[in-house]
């Protein structure tokens, strides 16, 4: 048995049964009645064992975003970070045993066992002689290791250009792969051994200058066995109307192919070696969506983006091998938002995610009108 079997009902997992889908999911422990946050839909937070779950608490006080951990061995909750810091910048080193994050243009990371808070290291910074003392934006969006362990893609703007690098771990170095004036983000490593990167481009506005700026490809390919290792993707979203919208992208476990939102289209599969091809997997208005590591089960929210005119959204699953799709909850009140260390207000997303072991899903959970954590086991509902 699962040390998360183990604890389901106890003091750190509460059963709630969902009112319409009749779905258990169990609400993990919440000290001072804190925002939990998953992290990002492509960032693992759960070590391979179900031991760890690391995950975002803040309070609407904070206006930061810290970094708690809970030990279901040991069964406690406790704060890794109190000081802040950029909210997707999280990455999961468990060879390490460590999170790295960024916080200011730096990446410092922390020891998962280690019981006294921010007790940090410092790693590196984004380069100086790109940042020339110059502000560093959404550093970094985000940190992702590549399947060597060896090496740190990251992304940052400065001043009308945005940039994205990996820093080499052993010749703690950097390499600056790309440069443009699209905003560069989503970076994440494939998790083969391939040293692909996979980013998008984003809009963005200038706080300078108020100027806006879109982009012309939404999905881009860094491959260092390519004569030209820098090229655009998926060439689907030029052949559809303006509604279509590729969105929150993530590789397969394997590195065989990339999934991406394909608003309001479905989830679509895509081989970045055929960049002319596609297949849906499943159709919906799915915002965020994340499979398991065989690319047969999937789950996703729905309708997210549309909750600022308060329309509920809803978590589904979906099992392509038999069919079977269904809901975890159909009525998902939209998040509370609470300012950021910028001042800005953060939306919270469900962003439900598959554990490394397949065994549970992890979302966002606003049924409490905050953002508490909810596990549920994959065995209950496919």
């Amino acid at each position: 048995m699962s040390i998360i079997k183990s604890r389901l009902g106890g003091k750190l997992l509460t059963p709630e049964k969902d009112e319409v889908t009749g779905v258990i999911s169990y609400k993990l422990f919440n000290p001072q009645n804190r925002i939990q946050q998953n992290f990002y839909f492509t960032s693992i937070s759960m070590s391979l064992d179900d031991r760890f779950l690391v995950y975002l608490s803040s309070t609407p006080e904070d206006k930061k975003q810290n970094l708690w951990i809970t030990d279901f061995e040991k069964e406690e909750v406790r704060p890794l970070i109190t000081r802040g810091f950029d909210v997707e910048s999280c990455v999961l080193d468990e060879k390490r045993g460590k999170i790295w994050y960024a916080r200011d243009g730096v990446c410092y990371g922390v020891n998962i066992e280690d019981t006294t808070p921010d007790r940090e290291e410092y790693l590196f910074e984004f380069p100086q002689e790109i940042a020339k003392g110059q502000t560093v934006k959404s550093f970094s969006n985000h940190l992702s290791l590549n399947g060597k362990n060896n090496r740190i893609a990251y992304s940052g703007g400065v001043g009308k250009y945005w940039y994205v690098g990996y820093y080499d771990l052993d010749e703690k170095s950097h390499n600056i792969i790309h440069k443009s004036i699209p905003k560069a983000t989503h970076v994440q490593y494939a998790p083969d051994m391939s040293d692909r990167i996979l980013f998008c481009h984003d809009w963005w506005t200038s706080e300078e200058t108020g100027e806006k700026h879109s982009w012309d490809h939404r999905l881009w390919m860094y491959d260092p066995s390519k004569s030209e290792p820098v090229f655009p993707i998926y060439f689907h979203e030029h052949e559809m109307g303006v509604e279509h919208t590729p969105f929150h992208e993530y590789w397969q476990k394997d590195g065989s192919c990339i999934y991406l939102c394909d608003i309001p289209h479905g989830v679509m599969r895509h081989d970045p070696q055929t960049p002319d091809k596609w297949e849906c997997v499943w159709s919906g208005r799915h915002a965020h969506c994340h499979s398991d590591g065989t690319g047969t089960r999937f789950v996703s929210d729905i309708n997210t983006y549309a909750w600022v005119d308060g329309v509920t959204s809803s978590l589904a699953y979906f099992n392509k091998a038999t069919g079977k799709e269904g809901y975890i909850s159909l009525t998902v009140p939209p998040a509370t938002k609470f300012p950021n260390k910028d001042g800005r207000h953060y939306h919270s997303h469900p962003h439900p995610t598959f554990s490394p072991s397949d065994k549970w899903i992890l979302y966002g959970n606003t049924k409490h009108s905050q953002m508490n954590l909810s596990i549920v086991d994959c065995d209950d509902i496919f």
